[in-house]
């Protein structure tokens, strides 16, 4: 059964500091019941297995606080018991009356937490085999501006601390020209069991709407790979969302030929926007332009492997590890990317100019919807797909194009996770 308590969360930079310091303690032969690092926090007052979360969320709802710093002091233990080695923090004023302040709204709310004085500290191990605490502190400053009310459970034989009021929204970034990447993304993350909402990169200009992020959330960004790079365009779309820290996972769709430096290059664009980049995915779907190969893909199969995929994702996002930089398939630099080929229409236009309301450049003119401007097209072959005539096309370039991928793309290739 979970218990439950209201505690102060850590960002990365103090956590990391904080398994530092359990790291030496390690070295110098201290063995123990070490807290994992997604579950380091302070606990400002304890209520067990016994609750009222409405009421607990209205007591912790009425407390209130200007946002305030404290710093990490040194290691200790408690005199009367030997069973933890702790971290204590600087004499702050501000944590002991926000720590009496929420404890006076519990109890007018009627919530029974464990009667003990309040004394700041971070638990680092418990039941040492020796008390060791004669190690210097870093200075590390802890921003505090929210408290949690966090629940104690165990977890396929792992104790998990979580936040009961966090709700991850999953938001699912696509650039999908013909919807084979958004398929994809949307497979992955049938497994997920989070609200999730579609932000599409290719759509006119006028009709992009950027998402809020928050630093809680996980962001799947799906692109599609174009001779082995994802499109311009939608690495610049891309760069207009605002990262806020959030773990992001990067999928390379590609027509069942290779995806070359995709994968790198999605890496390196989200690590510079400010994402944590935890898995990274090749996938397959049907090709735009040579529709025969990769055709209906994804399939049934393809469904349930990326499902798996998603399971496997969420797992790690959910234990809020230290996230290690994901070594990846693919070239620094990236190799030199490729324009066109370039549709045109067919004698059979009718001219309904749905080409061009849908296109995302402005390639295509309502005015003229049988031309394109060859500055702007960037082959995407989304006029392709949706021509209610199906006379768009490449010409004659397609069969040569057919010939050229035919020993590149008949074989099946797999699906890749990497995590």
């Amino acid at each position: 059964m979970a218990r439950i308590f209201i505690a102060i969360r850590f960002d990365d930079e103090v956590k990391k500091a904080l398994v530092s310091l359990q790291d030496t303690l390690k070295a110098k032969g201290v063995r123990g019941n070490y807290c994992p690092y997604r579950n380091l926090h302070m606990t400002l007052a304890f209520i067990g297995e016994n609750y009222d979360l409405p009421e607990i969320s209205k007591a912790v709802s009425e407390v209130e606080f200007e946002p305030f710093t404290m710093t990490l002091s040194k290691l200790g233990t408690f005199p009367t018991r030997a069973g933890v080695i702790w971290c204590g923090i600087k004499e702050s004023e501000q944590v002991m009356a926000l720590a009496k302040q929420l404890r006076e709204r519990l109890t007018d709310h009627g919530v029974k937490y464990r009667m003990q004085a309040f004394f700041p500290h971070i638990s680092l191990v418990q039941h040492p085999t020796h008390i060791i605490t004669d190690i210097d502190v870093p200075e590390i400053s802890i921003t505090t501006d929210s408290i949690k009310i966090m629940k104690s459970e165990q977890i396929d034989g792992e104790l998990i601390y979580s936040d009961m009021n966090k709700t991850e929204t999953i938001h699912q970034i696509t650039f999908s020209p013909t919807g084979g990447t958004r398929r994809v993304s949307e497979l992955l993350c049938k497994a997920m069991e989070a609200e999730s909402n579609i932000t599409e990169l290719c759509t006119k200009q006028e009709n992009l709407s950027y998402p809020q992020v928050s630093a809680d959330d996980l962001v799947i960004i799906s692109m599609p790979v174009y001779a082995g790079r994802v499109p311009a365009l939608a690495v610049e779309r891309l760069k207009g969302i605002k990262a806020n820290g959030a773990k992001c996972v990067i999928v390379a769709v590609y027509g069942n030929r290779a995806y070359e430096d995709a994968l790198v290059e999605m890496q390196d664009v989200c690590t510079e926007m400010g994402f944590r980049v935890i898995a990274a995915v090749a996938a397959i779907a049907e090709h735009s332009i040579c529709r025969m190969y990769g055709a209906g893909r994804p399939d049934a199969e393809d469904a349930k492997e990326l499902a798996s995929f998603g399971a496997s994702i969420i797992g790690k996002a959910k234990k809020e590890l230290p996230f290690e930089p994901l070594v990846l398939p693919g070239n620094r630099p990236y190799k030199q990317g490729c324009v066109g080929p370039y549709p045109v229409a067919g004698d059979l236009c009718t001219e309904c100019g749905l080409c061009a309301s849908e296109y995302p450049t402005g390639a295509i003119s309502l005015d003229n919807p049988k031309s394109n401007n060859h500055e702007l097209c960037i082959g995407c072959m989304r006029c392709v797909k949706v021509c209610p005539a199906q006379t768009r096309g490449i010409g004659e370039r397609l069969n040569m194009l057919v010939a050229h991928l035919k020993p590149l793309c008949s074989e099946r290739k797999n699906n890749e996770l990497f995590i």
